[in-house]
């Protein structure tokens, strides 16, 4: 909301910094895997670069979507032209471009087929090499190879919730964990948007095979045992659904992997209610060492798979361990202070909706903040109330180092 960037502040303990407006999911998105591309177009990897394939008759283009770092730090920004030419036959040819931070785009001709299955596409040429004035010295071969990962869908209809409309997830969850995780799955199944984001993040590293739901420290102010199981379930449940919708987009069948997806599943359902009844829902590292042997036996399937039928596919990893970032926190305090603030998580404020709740505020996973509460790095959304009646709402995010220890205050609307 434009609005937030006007009222918020954030009181660091050394300085004070502007606090922006955090922006959408959709600007999340945005910087996480690029600009947003039409339903129906190609997806394909380049030097551990995403690029999205333009083709229009004959006419092709190649365009950065989310170039790899190093590429990046060469000069070559999401949206950037990398080919530009014409398909004939099985056949490109065209103006290839290398970039440099200093220099800029230079182009060449390059050429090449297209593969027998319409999956590769390898061009070559003779790149130019620039001097200290950026002027072409010589020139190099150069080879470049574009793999296809998956074409993009529009988004459908978001799946039915199988739950009574308005149902508590708190009672749900708690009450009949196993009973209903299958509908928690389901209702958790990205978008074609989501499903897009994350693929694209996987290009130039690997699919992520994992079940980590890290620290849950202070997630919640109410009764942290029970709410340390809801929010390690529901990162769960996300995590299945993730897995489940995005490799049959990139070309892994089913048959490869719903076996050891499901072991994975109920595996890692079982060890988190049985450290629900111990209370060691908070001990994250000792959940995962109990259940990474089941994300290495899937990954073992997709991984041979890969090796046998097409190496070209993405390769897939997981975690020896959990955690590593960065985790910092920060407080909330409302100007003037005569008045109440409620918060819920980014990812709970989803769920809220999938619900299908008449209004999300009526949700039952909002926490109310006191100015004694810390809260851990994240999105959220907020909801307060001034003494006087007057409300505001919005959503911002907290992640960088800097704001580690900061103050959010919340201004009353004038």
């Amino acid at each position: 909301m434009s609005k937030w960037a006007a009222r918020v502040l954030l009181l660091s303990l050394a300085q004070w910094l502007m606090f922006t407006d955090p922006g959408t999911a959709a600007e999340w998105n945005r910087e996480l895997y690029g600009p947003p591309v039409p339903a129906g177009t190609s997806i394909w990897s380049h030097n551990s670069s995403a690029v999205y394939l333009v083709a229009t008759g004959q006419k092709r283009q190649f365009y950065y979507q989310k170039p790899f770092w190093n590429v990046e730090q060469s000069g070559a920004k999401s949206g950037a032209l990398l080919f530009d030419g014409r398909r004939d036959g099985n056949q490109y040819s065209g103006t290839a471009y290398i970039f440099s931070k200093r220099c800029g785009a230079v182009g060449y001709q390059a050429a090449g087929p297209v593969s027998s299955d319409e999956r590769q596409i390898v061009l070559r040429g003779q790149a130019p090499v620039r001097d200290s004035s950026c002027n072409p010295s010589s020139y190099r071969d150069d080879k470049l190879v574009f793999n296809f990962v998956f074409k993009t869908e529009a988004d459908g209809p978001p799946p039915p919730f199988p739950f009574t409309s308005g149902q508590s997830l708190r009672t749900t969850i708690l009450n009949s964990p196993r009973e209903s995780f299958a509908g928690v799955v389901q209702a958790a199944a990205p978008s074609n948007t989501e499903i897009a984001g994350e693929i694209i993040q996987s290009i130039g590293a690997f699919y992520d095979i994992s079940t980590c739901y890290y620290s849950p420290d202070a997630v919640t102010l109410k009764n942290k045992q029970e709410d340390y199981f809801i929010y390690a379930y529901l990162q769960l449940a996300n995590a299945i659904a993730g897995i489940r919708t995005e490799l049959p987009v990139v070309g892994y069948p089913e048959s490869v992997w719903k076996v050891k997806l499901d072991l994975l599943a109920n595996g890692s359902l079982d060890e988190l209610i049985r450290r629900k009844t111990l209370g060691e829902v908070r001990d994250y590292e000792g959940f995962h060492t109990r259940v990474k042997q089941l994300e290495a036996d899937l990954v073992d399937s997709l991984e041979s798979y890969r090796q046998r039928t097409d190496p070209r596919l993405l390769s897939s990893a997981n975690h020896d361990f959990c955690g590593g970032d960065f985790w910092g926190h920060f407080a909330i305090k409302l100007v003037p202070d005569q008045g109440k603030v409620w918060i819920i998580k980014g990812t709970n404020y989803e769920w809220c909706k999938k619900l299908g709740y008449t209004t999300v505020d009526s949700c039952d996973l909002w926490d109310r903040v006191l100015p004694s509460n810390v809260l851990p790095f994240g999105r959220y959304w907020y909801r307060a109330e001034w003494s006087d009646g007057v409300k505001d709402s919005g959503n911002f995010s907290v992640d960088t180092v800097q704001q580690d220890g900061a103050t959010i205050q919340i201004r009353k609307p004038q």
